[in-house]
């Protein structure tokens, strides 16, 4: 089944030296509870001349464990950390997205589709263990997640990486407030920064520096 969701996130960015004193901290503090610690694989798709970056999408399909789900993201806003943009979701098997799965409201009118699908291929991926929390604050529900793992891209036969070290807040049900509320004891305890920037477009800069080389 295809699903459709708002995707309210606040997205930090936290010190590597820091991982293991949030896990503890985050097993005593009030209003959390874990959930699980998973390793996640992202797959992230585009064809050779970047026609999903220019329509402000990004593809990627998702795996944990043996479960597959392929996921589309429009470019939404951000503002001070916080991500508002839709989520298009649908299981999948197979290792290359069908686009045909997704609502054909996602794409412009002049767009070609099934062009995209042919030249779709896998430009970079991302490789991380995510530790996860469900938190119950003021009426509102919410996701607290810890992710610990890098971005990685051999396109054209040069080899990249970048770190993850994140810290994301989503928003499940309620006021987007109650994020900034208890993100902000957080931010201060563990020195996290505010970030702007998704793994999905660490991911494309990856791709402009192996051009560049």
């Amino acid at each position: 089944m295809n699903k459709e969701h708002k995707e309210v996130e606040l997205k930090l960015t936290i010190p590597k030296d820091k991982h293991k004193g949030f896990i503890e901290f985050m097993g005593v503090v009030n209003h959390a509870v874990f959930v699980k610690r998973e390793q996640l694989k992202n797959d992230y798709f585009d064809t050779s001349s970047l026609q999903l970056s220019r329509l402000k999408v990004g593809l990627r399909i998702r795996q944990a464990d043996s479960y597959k789900e392929q996921t589309l993201k429009t470019a939404g806003e951000v503002c001070d950390g916080m991500h508002v943009r839709h989520e298009y979701n649908h299981a999948i098997e197979g290792n290359i997205p069908k686009l045909d799965l997704f609502p054909n409201l996602i794409w412009p009118d002049n767009c070609d589709v099934k062009r995209i699908q042919q030249a779709l291929i896998c430009l970079f991926n991302t490789n991380f263990i995510r530790h996860t929390w469900r938190v119950e604050l003021d009426g509102s529900q919410f996701e607290v997640v810890l992710d610990d793992g890098e971005v990685a891209s051999d396109f054209s036969g040069v080899e990249r990486k970048i770190p993850i070290s994140e810290v994301e807040l989503e928003l499940i049900s309620g006021d987007s407030e109650a994020l900034v509320k208890f993100a902000q004891p957080l931010i201060d305890r563990f020195k996290l920064e505010k970030c702007e920037i998704s793994k999905a477009q660490r991911g494309y800069g990856l791709l402009e520096k192996s051009h560049k080389k």
